[in-house]
């Protein structure tokens, strides 16, 4: 008896861990896409909590931060510490990339501007969330720039605009 309460105390933490957040994915509509994505919320919740919707860089980058040559799963784990923290987030696949395909694929009629569109229809398909207190974006790079443009008075905008993803080892003296 005393070695299973020993292992089963010593697996605890392990399965809090597990049933720290709840991941779905959520399409939502935008000007000729469907934008796709991860809602990550803390389990259990019960009360309205903070969300937090992460806005990639420049370049074809999926809901987790990764691109071609360079799969960092960067915003996959900020949403899962926010969550362990007590706040939702969502990171969506950009127009073009992963589930968020278009119609027509023709990079050559993308613009800056449907990549913000894209950002405001996220924002504002969660703003009568009641599950949601308020909402932050946080942009990475060029997603700095889309969120100042995609928010509106009393949004929260939370900027990363030299945010290094990739990790580098640096000696001393170099």
């Amino acid at each position: 008896m005393y070695k299973i309460c020993l292992l089963l105390l010593a697996l605890w933490p392990v399965q809090l861990m597990a049933h720290g957040f709840d991941e779905s994915e959520i399409e939502i509509p935008s000007t000729g896409v469907k934008i796709s994505g991860t809602l990550t919320i803390p389990a259990h919740a019960h009360s309205a909590m903070h969300l937090v919707i992460l806005i990639a860089g420049s370049g074809p980058t999926d809901r987790d931060c990764n691109q071609e040559g360079a799969k960092t799963d960067a915003f996959k784990k900020m949403a899962h510490q926010f969550a362990m923290n007590g706040i939702a987030s969502f990171r969506y696949d950009k127009r073009g990339v992963g589930k968020s395909q278009l119609e027509v694929k023709d990079e050559a009629s993308l613009r800056f501007d449907h990549i913000v569109d894209d950002a405001k229809a996220v924002r504002v398909f969660f703003e009568p969330d009641t599950r949601f207190k308020n909402i932050t974006l946080i942009g990475h790079s060029e997603g700095s720039l889309v969120g100042m443009l995609a928010s509106k008075p009393g949004v929260n905008i939370s900027l990363l605009p030299a945010l290094d993803l990739m990790p580098q080892k640096y000696s001393k003296g170099s």
